[in-house]
């Protein structure tokens, strides 16, 4: 398991196609149809369309063609028998030779067919050569895995950001409208020169300066890019708020990719050390037909003899280096070394889930803490603008005072969505690891206070007196 960074259970850069989308300063957040319920496991098709998405990438398409190329590797180990055929045919020249007596023959032509069949390969060595070939393929079907969810969260993380931005971009676009409303009547007020009764003091007017540069580098700290991947389900409702138990990261850990790849790599290792057992040596067993064409020497010259007929035997061969043993203890290293590492990557993912969970678990916090300030800043707007509704009494607060105050409101709006973001790109990065979490551990649907700016208090109308 990779190192976390943000919702990041694993990192990796993954190619991403974007397209440009012309989106205005008031662009409305996007309302979704509600007449359809949604659950959790919405989600979990969701992360299924961006985990096809990723494998269809280029750098997915190489790995794949590394994983066939591993296959390919086995099936040639596992049609390796052992067996083979060898002809030949040898012409000798007339000069070939020395001289022969009287009535000797010379050999003229020798043809070989034989079929051997190397038996140190077939009973000693061919089964441990398939099931290491048969490792690695395992092992490159791992990596691969590994590296679409990497790809897959980083498309994740990019649709929810882009996606909560949305309403991010209205809320901080009426913020904006507000504080440069409240700018511009603080300076009427200033320059009318009674701030004992306008209370537009130099302090009001930093304030109002301030705000509105923290709102507007906010707004423009939003991409416009679009990246050209499905949008999430609208309704976050239905996802979990509890993070994971210990329980849940244990048998999250112990199910861990990169540990089974290690393993598999481990085991590969060990099969190749034990298809070198013999040191090289080779016995090898053959049968086959050999011909011999002659010709005679001294009056009969000219005649030619054939002889031929079947050949069988045994043929041992064995190295006096020692190459084939350093090697197989090349390969028994390093299998206990993958094999420590698979052990090692248990423990890693385990620390790793342990900082995703952690982060769920103060995401949640802050998400619910900006939640709560938001309806507190909804409060007061709407209490100064009953009181603005009433001027006689004495109360009635400043034009610029509520053009302040919902301009903290929105700020306080943008806020919680972008809190909602990071807690949902946390509870995905679990659920791309565990889809089985999202389905057993959603929530009811509550699409009602899902589909609104300042969810999941209803509308903003309502809540702040708009």
């Amino acid at each position: 398991m990779k190192k976390v960074t943000g919702s990041r259970s694993l990192l990796v850069a993954a190619t991403l196609s974007t397209v440009i989308s012309a989106a205005t300063a008031q662009e409305v957040a996007p309302q979704q149809s509600m007449s359809e319920p949604q659950t959790a496991a919405q989600w979990a098709v969701f992360l299924n369309k961006l985990s096809e998405i990723a494998k269809s990438s280029p750098e997915m398409v190489a790995q794949s063609s590394l994983v066939e190329a591993e296959r390919e590797l086995y099936y040639a180990e596992k049609g390796d028998i052992g067996l083979n055929l060898s002809i030949s045919h040898t012409r000798f020249s007339d000069s070939a030779g020395s001289e022969l007596e009287s009535g000797a023959s010379a050999l003229e032509a020798y043809s070989d067919a034989r079929v051997s069949l190397d038996l140190m390969r077939l009973l000693a060595r061919r089964g441990s050569a398939v099931d290491g070939a048969e490792a690695r393929v395992k092992s490159a079907e791992y990596e691969l895995e590994i590296k679409a969810n990497q790809a897959t969260v980083n498309f994740m993380e990019d649709a929810v950001t882009a996606w909560t931005s949305r309403y991010r971009r209205e809320a901080l676009s009426n913020a904006l409208a507000g504080v440069e409303n409240a700018k511009r009547k603080l300076k009427l007020s200033e320059s009318a020169a009674m701030p004992e009764i306008t209370k537009a003091t130099p302090v009001k007017v930093a304030e109002a300066i301030i705000l509105h540069s923290e709102v507007k580098n906010k707004l423009d700290a939003i991409s416009r890019l679009i990246p050209n991947i499905p949008s999430p389900p609208g309704d976050f409702s239905v996802l979990p708020l509890a993070p994971p138990s210990a329980g849940d990261i244990d048998k999250l850990a112990n199910q861990d990719l990169q540990a089974q790849m290690l393993r598999s790599e481990s085991l590969a290792y060990g099969e190749e050390a034990q298809s070198l057992r013999g040191n090289g040596m080779a016995l090898t067993v053959f049968g086959g037909y050999v011909e011999q064409e002659r010709s005679r020497s001294g009056l009969n010259s000219d005649a030619a003899s054939t002889d031929s007929g079947p050949q069988y035997g045994v043929q041992l061969n064995i190295p006096l280096g020692s190459r084939q043993y350093h090697q197989r203890r090349a390969a028994e290293y390093q299998s206990h070394a993958a094999s420590l590492a698979a052990n090692a990557a248990i423990r890693n993912s385990q620390r790793a889930l342990v900082k995703l969970r952690d982060q769920w678990a103060a995401s949640v916090a802050r998400l619910n803490q900006s939640q709560e300030f938001m309806r507190q800043q909804a409060t007061l707007l709407s209490q100064l603008k009953r009181r603005a509704k009433s001027p006689g009494s004495g109360r009635a607060p400043e034009p610029w005072e509520v053009d302040m105050q919902e301009t903290v409101f929105w700020n306080a709006v943008a806020d919680v969505w972008e809190k909602r973001g990071q807690w949902i790109q946390n509870a995905l990065a679990w659920g791309l690891l565990d889809p089985e979490f999202l389905r057993n551990y959603g929530r009811e649907a509550d699409a009602e206070s899902s589909y609104t700016l300042c969810a999941p208090y209803g509308a903003c109308d309502d809540i702040a007196g708009l």
